[in-house]
């Protein structure tokens, strides 16, 4: 799944590519935080305990926006996709 989360996010942000290398990952991360969220909600049917999990427990949502915000910006500013 985060595999999968993180190809989407690529793929529907494909435009921030050419400017990730200008864009500090403290900022990125935040953006990045707000999209999740919307992923989340948009795949709740996909996956509802994972859902209610990510919504509900701050320190799991924190783990879990941290870790693949880090990875996304990684393979972005790479130039991986």
């Amino acid at each position: 799944m985060c595999n999968a989360l993180m190809v989407y996010a690529y793929e529907r942000h494909s435009r921030c590519h050419s400017r990730i290398s200008h864009c500090p990952a403290d900022k990125f991360a935040l953006l990045f935080k707000r999209r999740l969220e919307s992923l989340f909600v948009e795949r709740i049917d996909q996956n509802e305990q994972l859902f209610a999990r990510y919504m509900n427990d701050r320190d799991f949502q924190k783990v879990v926006s941290e870790w693949l915000g880090s990875e996304v910006y990684q393979r972005l500013s790479k130039g991986e996709g």
